[in-house]
């Protein structure tokens, strides 16, 4: 007994010390949450590219934003599969953390230390969406930062939104600034409606999305996808079977994504909706293409009630 009690003092002693410790970097954290806030950008989205539409919504021009990027907006969430791709890849614990993940922090340093490089970030997706609304140099005071507004992140918003976001301000090479925009570009269709595969190919190019364009090297695309999906079957968000069918499928890129259609009414346009018929345009564009006119040719087609145009053609 006499060995046990002050064992049991010091371990007593320990356990306040540690509690005094966690109570003063709470009331830290706290005095500067309130002294920083989240920037106006964390709560939103990145600002979407000009789109000029046909009257049934058909886009018919896709430009640039501001920042000179084509950044398009979901009208659904992204596909689960798209979700469950990032998570195996980038942050398997995400659903468990607060924002920041402890051991692989811890193991990113030891990688660092072993390879006397930066082998590894530890960076959540929680993080890595910090440093996009927020961009600081890879520095250990720009992670520092990077981990406390993931801190402010986590409680301001869900985990639902945390990815919608991440997924919105991602680099996906090029001008291409999020999933939907590399969605449609690669695949011709909008990410909420992403195959495995597809989803897997997308989130593959990630960390070195310039270089790892599948329209550089289909093939690597491919192998990378690959390991996308085995690790999402690793990690149980896809079936032995569904792996399987989605590593048999060919990576397929659609040709001409963002076809500029009715060029004079877009630009007449500017930016917004048209009173153009999508189909009827494009039958008018194949009939003009079509006749031998040494000087071109112009066809307008007109709703006689309603004085609309429906299809504008030279």
């Amino acid at each position: 007994m006499s060995v046990a009690r002050p064992s049991l003092r010091l371990a007593r002693r320990v356990a306040k010390v540690l509690a005094r410790a966690v109570a003063g970097l709470w009331l830290v954290y706290r005095a500067l949450d309130v002294a920083f806030p989240l920037p106006a950008a964390a709560w939103g989205f990145p600002a979407a590219s000009p789109v000029v539409r046909a009257a049934d919504g058909t886009p018919l021009r896709v430009g640039l934003s501001a920042a000179g990027e084509r950044v398009l907006e979901g009208d659904r969430p992204p596909s689960p599969h798209l979700v469950h791709a990032l998570v195996a890849v980038e942050d398997r614990r995400f659903y468990a953390h607060g924002g920041v993940d402890l051991r692989a922090l811890l193991r990113a340093a030891v990688a660092d230390v072993t390879r006397l490089r930066a082998a590894e970030g530890g960076s959540t997706i929680t993080m890595q969406l910090a440093r996009l609304v927020e961009p600081r140099p890879r520095t250990i005071a720009g992670k520092v930062v990077q981990i406390f507004r993931a801190l402010q992140l986590e409680e301001a918003l869900s985990k639902d939104e945390i990815v919608a976001r991440y997924l919105a301000r991602a680099p996906f090479g090029g001008p291409l600034r999020g999933a939907e925009a590399a969605s449609r570009s690669w695949f011709g269709k909008r990410a909420a409606d992403l195959s495995p595969d597809e989803a897997a190919l997308l989130v593959g190019v990630l960390p070195s999305p310039t270089r790892r364009s599948p329209r550089r090297d289909a093939e690597a695309a491919r192998a990378r996808r690959d390991r996308v999906l085995d690790r999402m079957r690793e990690e149980g968000l896809l079936d032995a079977r569904a792996c399987a069918a989605a590593k048999a499928r060919p990576v397929r890129l659609v040709a001409d994504p963002f076809p500029l259609v009715a060029a004079h009414a877009v630009a007449r346009a500017g930016d917004g909706a048209t009173s153009l018929d999508a189909r009827l345009q494009a039958a008018c564009e194949r009939l003009a293409a079509d006749v031998p006119a040494p000087d071109g040719v112009a066809i307008v087609v007109l709703d006689v009630p309603t004085g609309r145009v429906r299809a504008l053609v030279g």
